[in-house]
């Protein structure tokens, strides 16, 4: 006879296994993964912003972007965007 796991137990639990549905139980995100996600991503908004810029100042050519004062005006706001998702955001945590 094979013991069958309690109510709430997901499907295959050995039948010792308890559920805690209580907060604290559950995983936490971890802020390191997150931070280097948000850098990372900034980084890379950093390098669109000043690549848009450059494109749209003429300086970069080869793209439908080329000589557009829109992404003239658009790249240092995406590169903003960026630096604070980065760097600001991080230095100004820190300091709490």
């Amino acid at each position: 006879m094979t013991a069958t796991p309690p109510a709430g137990a997901p499907t295959g639990a050995p039948a010792g296994w308890r559920h805690d549905p209580s907060p604290s139980a559950r995983r936490q995100d971890h802020p390191v993964s997150r931070d280097l996600a948000l850098t990372v991503v900034g980084a890379v908004l950093v390098a669109l912003g000043v690549l848009f810029t450059l494109q749209g100042v003429g300086l970069v050519g080869g793209s439908p972007m080329t000589g557009d004062p829109f992404w003239a005006a658009a790249g240092p706001v995406i590169a903003l965007v960026g630096l604070y998702l980065a760097v600001v955001r991080r230095v100004g945590r820190r300091r709490r």
